[in-house]
């Protein structure tokens, strides 16, 4: 049963069910043992009964039915039983194998003739089945011991087989650790960068911080400020309500002064009707005193009409006088309101400087609120120049590891590599600054000049010229710089292995393919491809230097003074416009016009100096020489006999 089927994936559960198979088989096999030694005592056990029973049978005299048995009916007896069992079953195969009876099985046989001599037919027969079907018993034990034996030999064959695959399994899973150790060591690695992001992370987040900490106290002082501003402005309003009211309070005044103006006119009109009719009363007076001189008798009547007059014309004096009396109260009052006016404007005028001042305060404010602002609008400057820096270190960390990953020809391991990771790790660290290599530098010649740098070997210098070259190139100054720096690095070095020079054209092409190209920059490009295709000779190099050369000279404006440079010609016979001779320095110098500059050239037309313009001092420039100055710095170049053209070429500048 175990054995049969062909397992093609061994595992625990396959080899224990094997196990398990095996201890089934041997169990098995001692039923199988335990019941053919019973079997066999139990035949031993009737032969001994049929022995005594015939001892017995023999021993009473002959008392059975059957009478004595003759050697003939035994011989009939066993003929016949045999072919019945002939009949009846199909002979075994351990019959038809078993090897031919020895001389003490014949002689067992022989006995056991003679014992069933005395024996009668039924006990014949009884012993003949029970030794038929022990010997069925034992062919069937026989058979499983067979069948046994083969699952033993399959389940052997399954062993062995599980036992490879286990074999292969163990080295299967031997390579799965040893893949499982690489997978932790390179996730213990980006673990440790994870680490090193996240302290730098940290640092700019505590940076972040503070921002936030100084931009919340500016926030702080600027709602202070703005609670002040409303403060005054409640305070304004106050004014502008308190003014109104005095501006009421006067225009009331001025109604009551004009109702009290009309109350004297009226009084002087009422004045001026009692001086009419003092004077009609006199009139009438004289008119009496006439007729008085005519009529004596009527003299009485009009004395007491006199007296009565005069008695009424001093009631108008009186009245008069009331009324003088009052217009100088009314004056005083009036003047007193006037006083009042004149104070009210003054106060008016007190309040209108007071307002005056407010408003400059408030004015003073949103200037200093247009400080804060301003401060803040630079605080929020430098914090997108932190991200800009940010960004562009990840930008340059992003570069340098696409220029690792594109370097084919530089070796996995050796003092090459060692100075290139060296290189690329001072980049991260630190800005890349320009190697002097023994290049003459003059910081007067340009205010864009940066400081030189020394590496301990010429590999560095032009493995760190490449990175930097790599992170330079949106930066014309510093690419430049380091340009000049590569080109005196490739001059000085005495050789340069195959992988460096992989290195350095890569870095070379990938500038040159970078557009617009000014005129310096692709000088400087097509010199470190000549120097690499003359110091590695192959044709794979020739071939990137005329390649470099054909991106460089494509748009390049000042063609013609590129391929005179790059030949080695001399510029006065390639007729190169606005170049004279130095007399102090031997060397050339030549005006290129695209970029605005001076140019010197040196005579091995590797040392490039370049001299803006705007370095130039003309109030101590001549026809014959240029004084250039930049800072505290000067020096004088001194040109030979032709420089007219070209002085007057710079002035017309």
């Amino acid at each position: 049963m175990f054995g049969t089927v062909r397992h093609r994936e061994d595992t625990s559960a396959t080899v224990d069910r094997l196990v398990q198979g095996f201890n089934d088989c041997h169990a098995r096999l001692r039923q199988l043992e335990i019941s053919e030694e019973q079997l066999d005592s139990k035949t031993a056990l009737a032969r001994t009964v049929n022995v005594d029973a015939a001892v017995n049978w023999h021993d009473d005299g002959g008392r059975r039915i059957g009478g004595e048995i003759t050697e003939k009916a035994m011989q009939e007896h066993v003929r016949f039983d045999t072919l019945q069992r002939s009949y009846d079953e199909p002979p075994s195969l351990t019959d038809a194998a078993s090897p031919p009876p020895s001389q003490d099985a014949l002689h067992d046989g022989d006995y056991s003739l003679q014992v069933l001599r005395h024996l009668g037919p039924d006990a014949t027969y009884t012993l003949d089945g029970a030794m038929e079907r022990q010997r069925a018993m034992i062919d069937a034990a026989h058979h499983a011991l067979d069948g046994l034996g083969g699952a033993n030999r399959a389940l052997l064959a399954d062993l062995t087989e599980s036992r490879a695959q286990a074999v292969s399994l163990a080295a299967a899973l031997d390579d799965l650790h040893a893949v499982h150790r690489a997978a932790e060591a390179s996730a213990e690695q980006q673990l440790e960068r994870l680490y090193a992001a996240q302290s730098e992370l940290s640092a700019f987040h505590r940076v972040a911080a503070v921002e936030r900490d100084e931009l919340a106290r500016r926030q702080e002082e600027i709602e202070i400020l703005h609670g002040e501003l409303r403060r005054l402005r409640a305070d304004g309003a106050a004014i502008h309500g308190e003014n109104a009211c005095m501006q009421n309070t006067i225009a009331a005044q001025c109604r009551a002064e004009v109702v009290l103006r009309g109350e004297v006119a009226a009084r002087t009109a009422e004045k001026e009707t009692v001086e009419a009719e003092l004077a009609g009363a006199q009139d009438e007076i004289r008119s009496l005193k006439a007729c008085l001189q005519d009529k004596d008798a009527f003299i009485d009547a009009l004395r007491r009409d006199v007296e009565a007059l005069v008695a009424e014309k001093e009631t108008v004096e009186v009245e008069k006088t009331s009324s003088q009396r009052e217009n100088m109260s009314l004056k005083a009052c009036l003047e007193g309101k006037d006083t009042f006016i004149d104070t009210l404007r003054r106060e008016l005028a007190a309040l209108t400087a007071d307002k005056e001042t407010v408003e400059g305060e408030i004015a003073s404010s949103q200037d200093e609120n247009m400080s804060l602002k301003a401060c803040l609008q630079g605080k929020d400057a430098f914090i997108d120049a932190l991200r800009r820096q940010v960004d562009n270190e990840k930008r340059a960390r992003q570069s340098a590891h696409s220029l690792l990953v594109a370097i084919s020809g530089l070796p996995a391991q050796g003092q090459h590599w060692e100075d290139l990771s060296a290189s690329l790790k001072l980049s991260r660290q630190s800005p890349c600054a320009s190697s002097a290599g023994g290049w003459q530098w003059l910081p007067a010649w340009d205010d864009g000049a940066q400081l030189a740098d020394t590496h301990h070997s010429t590999t560095a210098a032009l493995c760190f010229a490449c990175v930097c070259l790599h992170h330079w190139m949106d930066d014309h100054g510093r690419a430049r710089d380091c340009l000049q720096a590569l080109v005196n690095s490739l001059h000085s070095a005495a050789e340069l292995p195959v992988g460096l020079c992989h290195t350095v054209l890569f870095a070379v092409l990938d500038a040159a393919g970078r557009r617009p190209l000014r005129f310096d920059i692709a000088l400087l490009l097509c010199q470190a491809a000549q120097l690499i295709a003359a110091k590695c000779r192959s044709e794979r190099r020739s071939e990137a230097a005329a390649k470099v050369r054909a991106c460089a000279s494509r748009d390049c404006a000042d063609g013609a003074l590129l391929d005179a440079l790059l030949d080695g010609d001399d510029l006065a016979s390639r007729r190169v416009p606005f170049c004279t001779p130095t007399l102090a320095q031997e060397g050339q110098i030549v005006y290129v016009q695209s970029i605005d500059s001076l140019l010197f050239v040196s005579r091995e037309k590797s040392r490039l100096r370049w001299i803006s313009v705007r370095c130039i001092d003309w109030t101590k420039s001549s026809v014959d020489a240029v004084h250039l100055r930049s800072g505290d710095v000067s020096q004088k170049v001194k040109f030979g006999q032709v420089g007219v053209e070209l002085f007057k070429a710079l002035l017309h500048l």
